[in-house]
């Protein structure tokens, strides 16, 4: 028996109404494993600066502290005194930081008469040939921190440069000196 006005909805949109949701569902499960998972270094060596940046502004005169910074193969972290523009090879001892890079290292424009703490992005496509790193501190993704003291590898640096290829937890030792903030490898 039929009554007028009754209104049944059929099992096929009832289906559908529950397959939609589920199916969004999947494919967000499938971007975050799939798509998203090679983002994830970038961010953990962007948090890891930014940890630094943060904990560099806190410290006072002969303060020493030990942090870590993580690393990745898509970023080097770079602390430019003020009279520095760009670092070249010759430029480069292993005291300070040292790795075989590909034409030069560049100051960004906004850091130029100033000391700043960078994470720069790296080009490591030509490493996998045997060339050298490309470094590049003036992209989107590259990030700069200025400081109005020094940033130096030692006493006797007039730079800071770290860079791992391999994804892993260094050690450092940030140390304040009047007007110097010293960076070294622990």
């Amino acid at each position: 028996m039929n009554k007028k006005g009754s209104q049944e909805v059929p099992s096929s949109t009832v289906g559908i109404i529950i397959a939609i949701p589920i199916f969004m569902i999947l494919a967000f499960l499938t971007y975050l494993i799939f798509f998203k998972s090679s983002g994830e270094d970038v961010d953990i060596s962007k948090f890891s600066y930014q940890k630094i940046v943060e904990e560099i502004k806190t410290m006072t005169n002969n303060d020493i502290k030990t942090l870590n910074f993580n690393s990745d193969k898509d970023y080097a972290l770079i602390g430019f005194s003020k009279n520095i523009k760009e670092l070249t090879q010759n430029d480069l001892n292993i005291d300070c930081g040292k790795v075989d890079i590909a034409g030069k290292i560049t100051k960004p424009d906004s850091c130029q008469g100033n000391s700043c703490l960078c994470i720069c992005e790296t080009d490591t496509q030509l490493g996998s040939f045997g060339g050298d790193l490309i470094i590049l501190c003036a992209t989107e993704k590259s990030k700069c921190e200025q400081f109005k003291e020094e940033i130096l590898g030692g006493d006797a640096c007039n730079y800071f440069l770290y860079y791992d290829y391999n994804t892993k937890s260094q050690g450092l030792e940030l140390t304040k000196r009047l007007d110097k903030i010293l960076i070294k490898l622990k």
